[in-house]
């Protein structure tokens, strides 16, 4: 479950991200939103048919344990999310701009309405194909229905929730808080997730523990209540981690928070020239 609603949170963020740049940028335009549902619609179909062949795709993860495909869809996840915190800080005002661009253009008619279907089904193409994949690994390798289903409710909830919080306040708040805030949000997810891969990865007899549990929560809140699930898939919240989940729990925090320090020091300076 953990991995699904980490993975679902993710993919809808990024669409709620550009969703919610779009939609801001052409407010007022007439028939916008039906362009945009025929967009997402058109994305959902193929990220469908990209279903179909799935049982091909995931041939190869064949014959590997539940514990170690956990690990790595989790540690692939934190990878991608990991880079994409880097890129939006390096290049948030950018990909503002370039949507709200697109937004204007149509509004002035220089590019027709339907470019932003174009833009939205490719969008939700790319994130739902991930979300496809992630999925069907999941299920093949003995996930249950229950916790998949409330990892998907969770997790696409979550990120339908942000991005709706910045299509009201995008027009409102600086960009730039609007992407630190989710940059750190993002940070957060990663570490979760590569705090629980290697929780994974210890009960696969993979890496060592280090210490087998350096504290136990359980008392004070279980993983399995519904804060403590919504807890760890926010933080990656674990009631019982091992010496190792901490250790690379707290390593992916400071090299993330640490070059995005960077990455917003390099985008002032270059914002401010002498």
């Amino acid at each position: 479950m953990f991995a699904i609603a980490l993975i679902i949170f993710r993919e809808v963020l990024e669409i709620a991200l550009i969703l919610g740049i779009l939609m801001a940028a052409t407010r007022g335009l007439a028939k916008r939103t039906q362009w945009v549902w025929v967009g997402f619609f058109g994305g959902v179909g193929g990220a469908a048919l990209v279903a179909l062949f799935a049982d091909r795709i995931s041939q190869s993860f064949q014959g590997m344990g539940q514990e170690v495909m956990n690990a790595a869809i989790l540690l692939t996840a934190a990878a991608l999310i990991g880079w994409t915190v880097l890129w939006m800080a390096r290049h948030a005002q950018e990909l503002t701009r370039e949507f709200k661009a697109i937004g204007q253009a149509v509004i002035k008619k220089e590019r027709p309405i339907h470019t932003l279907a174009v833009v939205v089904g490719l969008s939700v193409l790319r994130e739902g194909s991930e979300i496809v994949m992630f999925i069907y690994s999941a299920l093949v390798t003995g996930g249950k229905a229950f916790d998949l289903s409330v990892g998907f409710f969770i997790g696409g909830c979550a990120g339908a929730a942000l991005g709706l919080i910045i299509y009201y306040g995008l027009m409102k708040v600086p960009t730039r808080q609007i992407f630190g805030v989710t940059s750190w949000m993002l940070i957060l997810l990663t570490a979760g997730m590569v705090s629980h891969a290697f929780g994974y990865l210890t009960a696969a007899g993979k890496v060592p523990e280090i210490i087998p549990v350096l504290w136990d929560t359980t008392r004070i809140m279980s993983q399995d209540s519904l804060a403590g699930r919504v807890l760890s898939v926010l933080t990656g919240y674990t009631a019982r981690p091992s010496g190792i989940q901490i250790l690379m729990y707290g390593l992916t925090l400071l090299t993330l928070g640490t070059f995005l320090k960077i990455c917003g020091r390099h985008r002032e300076l270059s914002s401010h020239p002498p």
